[in-house]
């Protein structure tokens, strides 16, 4: 009677067993599934972005192009001058960055290569808030720089940086309409911290998780601004990470956002 009661456990173990066999693989199979589409869809979203910004470059450069022309042109008034120059200086930012994105897709494992030199990032951000006043006039916005110095020196590549911060103050300028935008960096003796505070439209608790993925934009940020892409902040994120930095966001509703970025002196 043991016997047959030790023989019918051990059937209902092994079946068990076997039953729990089955659902690990159903799991595995099901997650390397979504796994597979994630995939998939991630890589759809690179070659969309690729070949976008390969398109965008074309037209860009005509531009560049036209201005230049306009330029050489010696009898324009010094005031049509100083157009022609922010904008052609926006429009070489411009393509830096389309540049620089691409090159971020294309890298593989962000092994995207720094060209490492002695970079002023109190005088570039300066420079950046400059090249900007345009549409800080047009969206009459206040702005404000405080630097404990004018020059501060950190060991960084210049054209990936100045991609990466020129996104987050151009940000703060678009989505605070008559507003008010503050930047300001902070030095210590192993980092620099650029904060830019505004008063814009803020972004929703249910948006602020998914602000630094790729194509992601906030609802009220497309009412506001239509035509952006959703990829600044990724991309500034990335450029700043590649230097061992650290980017943050603190944003409430229609009040406004903050953000943070930290960045090594040395690499």
């Amino acid at each position: 009677m043991i016997t047959s009661h030790y023989f019918i456990a051990l059937i209902v173990l092994s079946a068990i067993l076997a039953a729990y066999a089955f659902y690990q693989k159903k799991q595995k199979d099901e997650t390397a599934k979504k796994l597979g589409k994630m995939v998939q869809l991630d890589r759809l979203k690179n070659d969309f972005l690729s070949v976008a910004q390969h398109q965008l470059r074309t037209p860009l450069s005509g531009v560049k192009w036209a201005l230049e022309m306009l330029k050489a042109e010696s009898s324009l008034p010094v005031d049509s001058m100083s157009l022609i120059d922010a904008g052609l200086e926006r429009i070489k930012d411009a393509i830096g960055i389309i540049n620089q994105m691409l090159k971020t897709i294309e890298a593989e494992g962000g092994t995207l290569v720094l060209n490492i030199e002695k970079v002023d990032i109190a005088g570039m951000v300066q420079s950046i808030i400059a090249e900007l006043n345009f549409i800080t006039i047009k969206k009459k916005i206040k702005l404000s720089f405080i630097s404990p110095n004018p020059s501060i020196l950190i060991n960084a590549d210049r054209n990936k940086i100045k991609a990466a911060v020129i996104n987050i103050i151009d940000n703060a300028i678009k989505y605070s309409p008559n507003g008010r935008v503050d930047v300001e960096i902070t030095d210590s003796q192993s980092s620099v911290t650029i904060v830019t505070k505004d008063t814009g439209i803020g972004i929703t608790p249910e948006d602020l998780p998914y602000i630094f993925d790729r194509l992601h934009r906030g609802k009220n940020a497309v009412m506001v601004e239509p035509d952006e892409s959703g990829v600044g902040l990724y991309t500034s994120k990335k450029m700043i990470e590649l230097h061992g930095g650290k980017i943050s966001i603190s944003s409430e509703l229609n009040k406004g956002t903050a953000v943070t970025v930290v960045l090594p002196k040395n690499l």
